[in-house]
């Protein structure tokens, strides 16, 4: 009797004690380690307890803090294509197993709804799962996300590491599918992406209120107007009524046999007065807080659309965005490469010519960025382009060439440099990047600025070296010029650099 009592309890102590220690889900199986740096791990475990993680012949160890707290970093690894075990241990015993462990290269994709949009939703999703079967990509995914007032230790319950096959591709972002489907056969290393992009938000929502130093100043006294006189009750009340008529008309629709195209409506929040894409913090409480820290090589980023009423406090805030994300990646020149806004006819108040400006001013006065121009793939009348191949492959021609050695590669669009004025002519140059600055067409969509007027003008001579020369169309003084400033910007693009890439648009006032 004594001897199987002591088993019992053996067995007990034994499940209890493989049970101690706990990590987030990004640090879980399928997972996909950076290669060629430190690897942080972190969780909990009892207190004051040895923790050693262990990967086939790399191992580190750490001293849990008096809550249980733990954080370590395995040494640099190569890159392995071969599954592996990573195992736990707590003060010596086995407590843990991470199981289908790849090393190679991992990058971490935020945004709006061009980052979040699936390769379901794309042109091209037969070409992507007749191809997706490689488990040598990987995605973190959580495309289910409970909103959160304070920040979470942990990402929602079914996110988690995914192979890439014919049937998880179509959850995935496009864009960040098709940056990894072409990194993946340039580096022929395993790739991982954790994905944090969310449709319709704001930068604000993806920053610890703390951190917004720059830029937000009116954004966020907006917000804290509107909570002071904020009656969730009464809000709530409204949403039911709403609610209920929502339900009759979807409810109407169907017996006539039509499809329900009235708004739908969202149960209001205790803690915010807006939706969770306009509340200061609230996706970095739940997406970016479980994750910060995750080694990665950089970051992919396509958003703008939601800031776009505001280009002149976006640059600011992107930047604060970039050096802020840095800071919670612990790596102050973090590769950031992100799209520009593609072209668009918009609505209500939305300034894309202004905002796609106030992005490359932003990337000028950082380093270690790049932009990827999309002016040529938007669609008129759809805030999302459906071509998501080109966005992909352009970020991942940057990646090649930025960052892994292919200098016979030239990524970039041309982008607006400096301006001389003649009077009734002036010389706009371009950086071109050592290719040659083409017009495929007339040229369109170039105005000057004359008497306090814009006016179109097609009077322009362009040189491979890099040059545009803009004439008034009435020979009146030139007092300044803009190039793509319309949301719907496509039909006009004329320039081009020779490696087929649009120029960007750009703008200068005397």
């Amino acid at each position: 009797m004594k001897k199987t009592l002591f088993l019992i309890l053996s067995i007990f102590t034994s499940i209890s004690i493989y049970a101690e220690v706990w990590t987030p889900r990004v640090i879980g199986d399928n997972m996909v380690l950076q290669r060629s740096e430190l690897v942080k791990l972190w969780g909990k475990a009892s207190p004051n307890a040895k923790v050693q993680a262990v990967l086939g012949n790399y191992k580190a160890e750490v001293k849990a803090d008096n809550e249980g707290k733990w954080s370590l970093f395995l040494p640099a690894m190569e890159a392995n294509k071969i599954p592996q075990v990573l195992k736990f241990y707590e003060n010596g015993i086995l407590s843990k197993e991470v199981k289908n462990v790849l090393i190679g290269e991992v990058w971490i994709s935020g945004g709006q709804s061009n980052m979040a949009w699936t390769v379901l939703k794309t042109t091209t999703v037969a070409e992507a799962r007749a191809n997706a079967d490689n488990p040598m990509i990987r995605f973190f995914t959580r495309n289910i996300e409970k909103e959160a007032a304070e920040p979470q230790e942990d990402t929602h319950v079914q996110s988690g590491w995914k192979e890439s096959t014919k049937k998880q591709v179509s959850s995935f972002s496009a864009v960040s599918y098709y940056f990894a489907e072409q990194l993946y056969k340039d580096l022929n290393v395993p790739v991982g992406i954790v994905e944090t992009a969310m449709g319709g938000t704001m930068m604000m929502v993806w920053l610890k209120r703390e951190d917004m130093s720059k830029g937000f100043d009116e954004e966020l006294k907006a917000f804290d107007n509107e909570k002071a006189k904020y009656n969730y009750d009464a809000a709530l009340k409204k949403y039911e009524i709403a609610f209920k008529n929502m339900q009759a008309e979807r409810e109407k629709a169907k017996t006539e046999n039509r499809r329900y195209t009235g708004p739908n409506v969202n149960k209001p929040l205790k803690f915010t007065p807006r939706g969770v894409h306009r509340t200061p913090e609230v996706l970095y409480n739940s997406r970016i807080a479980p994750i910060k820290g995750y080694t990665a090589k950089g970051f992919i980023w396509y958003q703008g659309e939601a800031d776009s009423g505001k280009p002149e406090t976006f640059t600011d805030q992107f930047i604060t965005l970039v050096s802020t994300w840095r800071k919670y990646w612990s790596k102050s020149e973090m590769p950031f490469y992100f799209a520009q806004l593609s072209s668009f006819e918009g609505k209500y108040d939305w300034k894309w010519g202004a905002t796609r400006w106030a992005q490359l001013e932003a990337q000028k006065r950082m380093k270690n960025t790049a932009m990827v121009v999309t002016n040529d793939v938007g669609e008129e009348k759809d805030v999302h382009p459906q071509n998501k191949i080109a966005v992909g492959q352009r970020f991942e021609n940057i990646a090649m060439y930025e960052l892994y050695g292919r200098k016979e590669i030239n990524p970039y669009s041309p982008l607006y440099k400096s301006i001389q004025y003649k009077e009734a002519e002036c010389v706009v140059t371009f950086n071109t990047f050592g290719a040659s600055l083409i017009a495929k067409k007339e040229a369109s969509g170039i105005e000057v600025l004359s008497k306090d007027k814009w006016i179109a003008t097609n009077k322009v001579i362009t040189n491979k070296n890099g040059e545009i020369t803009v004439k008034s169309p009435n020979g009146e003084l030139i007092e300044g010029v803009r190039y793509l400033w319309d949301g719907w910007a496509q039909p006009a693009i004329f320039l081009y650099s020779d490696n087929g890439l649009p120029a960007a648009g750009f703008i200068s006032i005397k």
